[in-house]
């Protein structure tokens, strides 16, 4: 392995042993890509002299199954796991505050995750084609998610017919708008003719993880509803779009509440 000024630069395949690799004490930081593509690392404990781990280090560990990361990470950075295709536990410590960008991106057989409530920051597509999830807590200090955070999350299932609108503030009066149109909550609005996914139409999703493929940034910009449909829907085959030609928001859905059971069985 190539080591300097304290940060592991590099571990080869013949570095580890039965499927690990031990990490010398005085390795405090894990740099990029370190061990990206060692398709014989299976496990990993990272030890508490390690402060940080910078974007893409296990990436393409396509074997690696377990992980523990240390009490004093902060930040888990982007593409840090990405493709790691058989990683099925991982433990992510209080300390965390922020999951970058693909930082889980196609971890296919990961099945639980606990979002520890000192993270703040859920990057784009963090989650994205983990095609097994079917469980994840994201806890209220949560206040931005990403554009396609869940994409391809086939077994989150949290199903209705969800919209979500830009909240803007005129005076003390709240507005709630989508694709410059604006709405009510409870009102019906007008009938369309001639609807067409991304052009003409009321679009929602039947999803809840699907949101995030179409409104992302801080949540408390964005305002999520329960919703009705009218008689008329098409599908958006790509992006698990849906559009109506008429839609009455039924309800105001808390993000404390949507996120906290974002998974149903």
């Amino acid at each position: 392995m190539i080591i300097e000024n304290n940060v592991l630069k590099k571990v080869f395949y013949e570095d580890i042993e039965n499927g690990t690799v031990t990490i010398p004490d005085n390795v405090t930081e894990i740099g990029s890509d370190a061990f990206e593509g060692r398709k014989n690392l299976t496990s990993i404990d990272i030890p508490n002299n390690v402060k940080y781990i910078q974007s893409g280090a296990f990436a393409y560990c396509t074997f690696l199954k377990t992980v523990h990361i240390p009490d004093n990470i902060k930040y888990i950075n982007n593409w840090t796991f990405m493709h790691c295709r058989d990683l099925i536990s991982i433990n992510i410590p209080d300390s965390v505050q922020r999951i970058g960008d693909l930082a889980f991106e196609g971890c296919e057989d990961l099945e639980y995750i606990n979002v520890p409530n000192s993270i703040t920051h859920i990057g784009t597509c963090a989650f994205g084609n983990c095609k097994n999830l079917i469980s994840i807590n994201i806890p209220n200090n949560v206040t931005y998610i990403g554009e396609y955070a869940f994409t391809n999350c086939e077994k989150l299932i949290k199903k209705g017919n969800f919209k979500a609108c830009n909240i803007t503030y005129n005076s003390d009066e709240i507005i709630y708008s989508c694709l410059n149109t604006e709405y009510e909550i409870g009102k019906q609005m007008t009938t369309i003719n001639n609807i067409e996914c991304g052009k003409r139409g009321y679009h929602y999703v039947k999803n809840l993880y699907d949101i995030f493929n179409c409104y992302y940034g801080n949540l408390n910009d964005i305002a999520l509803f329960e919703i009705e449909a009218g008689d008329i829907i098409k599908k958006d085959v790509v992006d698990d779009l849906y559009v109506t030609n008429t839609i009455k928001l039924v309800r105001q859905i808390p993000w404390r509440e949507a996120l906290k059971n974002i998974y149903d069985f």
